[in-house]
């Protein structure tokens, strides 16, 4: 975005956060085992508390499917296959 910007694109504030936040739920990559919290609370659209308990059970082992995320509370499972169809989602 800041290229954009850069390039003289101009928006309000909340056109740039509408376009980031569209940018991360929709392109954004994530790495379920090495990306870090708030990157994981953006991109799987779940709340912080969630996105580092996340963090925490990888820190015992590292997830290899979604499945393993499907008891983890504030998970929206339709979020994860939508990525993982897309190829955004990495283990």
């Amino acid at each position: 975005m800041q290229d954009m910007l850069d390039r003289g694109a101009m928006a309000t504030d909340e056109q740039l956060d509408r376009i980031l936040t569209y940018l991360v739920k929709n392109i954004t990559m994530v790495n379920l085992n090495s990306s870090p919290a708030d990157q994981l609370a953006m991109t799987l659209q779940i709340p912080a508390a969630t996105a580092q308990e996340i963090v925490s059970k990888r820190s015992g082992r590292a997830f290899t499917n979604i499945d393993e995320l499907r008891d983890t509370k504030g998970i929206n499972m339709d979020v994860l296959q939508k990525l993982a169809a897309k190829h955004l989602l990495q283990f």
